[in-house]
């Protein structure tokens, strides 16, 4: 508006916001002046509010007086429970959007959560690998081949699952996939002493498409394996690093981001039994893991006031996995075929939860929070394919799903594939 600009008494301002900080403006370059009554409406434009901004809808250089006797949103229900209230600084009208409390921990505990829920989930899936290794070379102590001697092997995997929405975390599936690359050695004590590198890509987005996590996973794992007549033990130590990113996205754009740096610890032991019938053997095993979590403190790039940081948190569980591996052997001239078929029960026995402080730094506002990212019960059902030629492995390909209750996870599943020299 060039010159001045007279809002008339009975007249009404609309005005339109957008959830990226977008608005109706009027920039006088004269004096404003607001008689009354007038109304100033607002109309909250599609999309995702859940960022404050601040709208100056009009400035005037030349000063304003008066203001507006009534101020109305036609649709307040498009700003996600988040509250809009307007001011008048000196020569401008502002609005002020600020994000609903809920919403703000709803987000952190989300971002928090998917952080120790994929970590949990590498350290499951480079603790089956070790399971995987055990038992498939107990299977391989029964062929006449030259066992005994250093063997290399080859994997690939792939999971895929979903968290469940719950009053403090959001709905989202995630997917890991990578390789792991192992050697051991088999000597002539049927003591197998092995390790592999396992490196698992990670990516979680939530349901409605506000938060991202990715990460990037690199363990490195070392079993020992004693194998006898009729059972075998084994034991594993592991430790993994996680490069984490995490996003806050509005209509699939980034707006904000943390980067924060994952740590974990794991080591299992298991013993199993052998029972043969016919060409069918079935090996019970009963086995007990742990795994140590530690996240670094969740701070995004730009500071804003709404929203909660997090402090670094860690999660300790401990595992008991009851299991029965089943398999039949299939001859074909010098080629085998052994399907294989396997159930287990894993409990939770710590019933530990993650503690963490989220804090509002420039609103000095702190809040203490517990979640739990392990299922309580856990049943894994899984199907494996072995395929030896002259008694020696050579493919392995495997399809696991799970099953958990009362907890985050409502299911998985696995596939992958094992090459073995």
């Amino acid at each position: 508006v060039i010159g001045g600009y007279t809002q008339n008494a009975n007249s009404t301002y609309q005005v339109e916001i957008d959830p990226t900080g977008g608005s109706s403006k009027l920039a006088i370059t004269g004096a404003a002046q607001i008689n009354n009554p007038s109304t100033i409406e607002v109309t909250a434009l599609s999309g995702e509010y859940d960022i404050d901004h601040q709208y100056t809808v009009l400035s005037a250089n030349g000063g304003r007086t008066g203001q507006y006797s009534a101020f109305t949103i036609t649709n307040p229900n498009e700003l996600d429970l988040g509250t809009l209230t307007i001011s008048y600084p000196p020569n401008t009208v502002e609005l002020t959007f600020l994000t609903h409390p809920d919403n703000i921990i709803t987000h952190a505990l989300s971002l928090s959560f998917v952080g120790h829920s994929m970590l949990n989930q590498v350290n499951h899936s480079q603790s089956d690998l070790g399971f995987e290794e055990s038992i498939l070379r107990y299977y391989q102590s029964f062929c006449p081949c030259k066992r005994k001697k250093i063997r290399p092997y080859f994997s690939a995997n792939y999971l895929h699952g979903h968290y469940k929405t719950s009053n403090y975390t959001l709905a989202s599936p995630f997917s890991l996939s990578g390789m792991v690359a192992g050697v051991d050695y088999w000597n002539q004590t049927d003591l197998i002493i092995g390790g592999f590198f396992n490196y698992l890509r990670g990516w979680s987005n939530t349901t409605n498409n506000k938060l991202r996590s990715t990460c990037n996973n690199y363990t490195l794992s070392l079993y020992v394996q004693k194998i006898f007549e009729k059972f075998f033990i084994e034991s594993e130590i592991s430790t993994t690093y996680s490069d984490i990113r995490k996003a806050r996205l509005s209509n699939n754009i980034k707006i904000n981001e943390a980067k924060p740096k994952g740590y974990g610890f794991s080591s299992q032991a298991r013993a199993a039994r052998t029972l043969k019938y016919k060409k069918f053997v079935f090996l019970p095993s009963f086995a007990l893991r742990y795994f140590y979590n530690y996240i670094d403190s969740y701070t995004e790039k730009f500071d804003i006031p709404s929203r909660f940081q997090i402090s670094s948190s860690t999660n300790n569980i401990l595992e008991a996995l009851i299991s029965t591996n089943c398999s039949y052997r299939y001859l074909v001239n010098s080629a085998e075929f052994i399907p294989q078929f396997e159930v287990t029960y894993i409990r939770d026995l710590l019933k530990e939860k993650i503690f963490f402080t989220s804090t509002r730094t420039l609103l000095s506002e702190k809040r203490d929070h517990t979640i739990k990212t392990n299922p309580k019960n856990c049943i894994k059902l899984k199907g494996v394919l072995d395929y030896r030629y002259k008694n020696c492995s050579i493919l392995n390909l495997s399809y696991i799903a799970s099953f958990s209750t009362h907890q985050r996870i409502t299911n998985e599943v696995h596939l992958g594939y094992r090459i073995n020299f």
